[in-house]
C-alpha cells in the first residue's frame, strides 16, 4: 500500500490547503480517514463552485449548488469557528444560462440566490467575499445578480472581489465597513453617487480595482459638461481598466476630459493602471491652455508606479503626446510601464477592435513559440541586422520639454509593443528614456519577437554616452537592457 504522506503534514497545514479548496471536493475528504474528518470544516473557507458539479446547465444542478453551499456554510460555522472566506464561481456556456441558474427556479419564480447565501448567518463574520459569475465566452450583455452592500458583514469585511456583470446597491447611511482595504469591481454597474458612497463606508480602503466598471452602466462618467470629485483619502493602488460604451454611440474622441478628472480625483495613489480598449491618442492634451485648464497642479505627488496599456495609432503624434501628459502629472514616478500597439486609424474603428485583439494574441503566441525557438541558438550577431544602422529620430513633443521625473526619480521603465520597423515608436520612445531618464537603471523591452533585446545594449549604451556628455556627468554604472518578462520575476 502506497505511503500517506499528505496526511503526515500538521492539520494546520492541511487546513489552509483546503482554504483554497472548492467545497464539494473539500467536504469530501471527511471520508479519507479519522485525521481528516473535521479537517476542511475547520479550515475557515467555503468556496462554491458550479464546475465541480460538471455537466451543463439544468435545474437541478443549481438547487444542489445553493442546496450543497447552504450546507457547507452551517457546517462550517458549526465546527466552532467562524467562516473568514466565502466565494462563489458560477460559470455556464452561455450568459441566458447564468442568470437563470441564480435568478430562476424550476418552477418560473424569482429567486437571488447570492443574496440568499451572503444573507446567511453563517456568512456574518466573513473577512474575505469574492463572487464571480460569467459564460464561457466572457460575453456578458446583462446583469447576473445584484449586490446589496446593506446584505455584507460589516465589522469583519476585509477584502471584496465581485464580477462580472453585478448590479451593486451602496451601502445604507451610518453603515461604516472599518475593515474594508481592498475592492475589486469586474464588470459592475455602479453610479459615482454610488461608488462615493462606498469610499465614505470604507475610511480604511487603500487598493481599488475598477474593471470595466462604472463606466459600463452610465453614461455619466462620459459626460464632459460635468465634474465629478470623489474622495478616496486611503487609497495608495488604483486599476481602471475603461471600455467605451460602444452600444451608446459614444465618441471616443470625447473620452479625454471625463478619463483625466476621473483618475485625478485619486491623486494620492501611489500605483496607477490605465488599461484604455481604445485609442490612447485620444487622451492627449495638446495645446497649452488645455493643458493649464486641465492638468494644472493637478498632480499625482506620490505616484511611484504608472502602467499604461492600450491602441495608438501608427501615423499620429497623438500618442506620443498623451504620454508627456502623464509625465508632467506623475513628478516623482520611479517605475514606468508602457504596453503599446500600434493599429492604423482604420484598424482603430471600433468595429474593428476586435481583429486587433486576434492580432494581439497571435503575436503572443508567436513571442512564446520564438522564444523556446531562441533557447538553444546562439545569439545573433549585430552585423547586418539594421538595429545598429538605423537612424532612431527623436520624438519632439517629448524631447523638447523637461519633465521632473526624469531628473532625480525614473529608475526602471518597461517597453512592450510590436517591432514593425527598426525607427518604430517603441524605439523611439526607448531612446528617449535612454537619452533622457538622468538615474534610468534598467529598461526591460519586448518587441514581439524576443530580437531586440539582445541586440539593445550597445544602441542603449551610445544614447546615454552622448546625453551624458552633454550634460557633462558620468555614465551611470549597472544599466541594464533586458526582456520584458524579467520584470514580472523581479516583483
Amino acid at each position: 500500500m502506497p505511503e500517506d504522506r499528505l496526511s503526515e503534514l500538521p492539520d494546520d497545514l492541511l487546513r489552509r490547503i483546503l482554504f483554497f479548496a472548492p467545497a464539494r471536493e473539500g467536504a469530501a475528504t471527511a471520508v479519507l480517514s479519522r485525521q481528516w474528518r473535521t479537517l476542511w470544516r475547520t479550515s475557515g473557507a467555503v468556496n462554491l463552485d458550479s464546475r465541480s458539479y460538471g455537466g451543463g446547465f439544468t435545474y437541478e444542478k443549481a438547487e444542489r449548488f445553493l442546496r450543497d453551499g447552504e450546507a457547507a456554510l452551517a457546517a462550517a460555522s458549526g465546527a466552532g469557528g467562524p467562516v473568514r472566506r466565502l466565494s462563489f464561481h458560477v460559470e455556464e456556456v452561455d450568459a441566458t444560462e447564468v442568470y437563470v441558474f441564480l435568478r430562476i427556479r424550476e418552477d418560473g419564480s424569482e429567486q437571488d440566490m447570492v443574496a440568499d447565501l451572503v444573507r446567511s448567518p453563517a456568512a456574518r463574520r466573513v473577512e474575505e467575499l469574492q463572487i464571480r459569475a460569467g459564460d464561457h465566452r466572457g460575453q456578458n450583455s446583462r446583469e447576473f445578480f445584484e449586490l446589496d452592500f446593506g446584505d455584507l458583514p460589516s465589522n469583519t469585511l476585509r477584502v471584496l472581489h465581485v464580477g462580472d456583470s453585478a448590479s451593486l446597491t451602496p451601502p445604507p447611511p451610518g453603515t461604516t465597513f472599518q475593515r474594508l482595504a481592498d475592492l475589486r469591481l469586474t464588470g459592475c454597474s455602479v453610479s459615482l453617487i454610488g461608488l462615493q458612497r462606498i469610499a465614505d463606508a470604507a475610511p480604511q480602503l487603500t487598493a481599488l480595482h475598477l474593471e470595466s466598471s462604472c463606466f459600463r452602466g452610465g453614461e455619466e462618467i462620459l459626460d464632459e459638461t460635468h465634474c465629478y470629485r470623489l474622495l478616496f483619502p486611503a487609497v495608495t493602488s488604483l486599476v481602471v481598466d475603461l471600455h467605451v460604451p460602444i452600444n451608446y454611440g459614444y465618441e471616443e474622441e470625447k473620452i479625454c476630459v471625463p478619463l483625466w478628472q476621473f483618475v485625478q480625483n485619486f491623486n494620492a495613489t501611489k500605483v496607477l493602471k490605465l488599461k484604455l480598449e481604445f485609442a490612447i491618442d485620444h487622451i492627449a492634451i495638446a495645446e497649452k491652455k488645455d493643458q493649464e485648464e486641465l492638468l494644472g497642479n493637478r498632480l499625482f505627488h506620490n505616484l511611484e508606479r504608472l502602467e499604461l496599456q492600450g491602441w495608438y495609432e501608427s501615423k499620429s503624434n497623438a500618442a506620443a503626446t498623451a504620454i508627456g501628459n502623464l509625465l508632467y502629472c506623475c513628478p516623482v514616478v520611479r517605475d514606468l510601464r508602457l504596453s503599446l500597439i500600434e493599429a492604423s486609424a482604420k484598424d482603430l474603428r471600433q468595429s474593428s477592435l476586435l481583429p486587433l485583439v486576434r492580432m494581439k494574441e497571435r503575436l503572443d503566441f508567436e513571442k512564446s513559440v520564438n522564444y523556446f525557438r531562441l533557447r538553444s541558438r546562439p545569439k545573433a550577431s549585430l552585423d547586418g541586422d539594421g538595429y545598429d544602422n538605423c537612424d532612431v529620430p527623436e520624438i519632439p513633443c517629448l524631447s523638447e520639454h523637461s519633465f521632473d521625473c526624469l531628473q532625480s526619480y525614473l529608475r526602471r521603465v518597461s517597453l512592450q509593443f510590436h517591432m514593425g520597423k527598426p525607427n518604430c515608436f517603441g524605439l523611439q520612445l526607448a531612446k528617449f528614456f535612454a537619452k533622457n531618464a538622468i538615474v534610468l537603471q534598467e529598461m526591460y523591452i519586448d518587441d514581439g519577437n524576443h530580437r531586440m533585446w539582445e541586440h539593445m545594449n550597445h544602441k542603449i549604451e551610445r544614447w546615454i554616452i552622448n546625453s551624458s556628455w552633454r550634460r557633462n556627468l558620468p555614465v551611470g554604472t549597472g544599466f541594464r537592457v533586458l526582456t520584458y518578462e524579467t520584470v514580472k520575476r523581479t516583483e
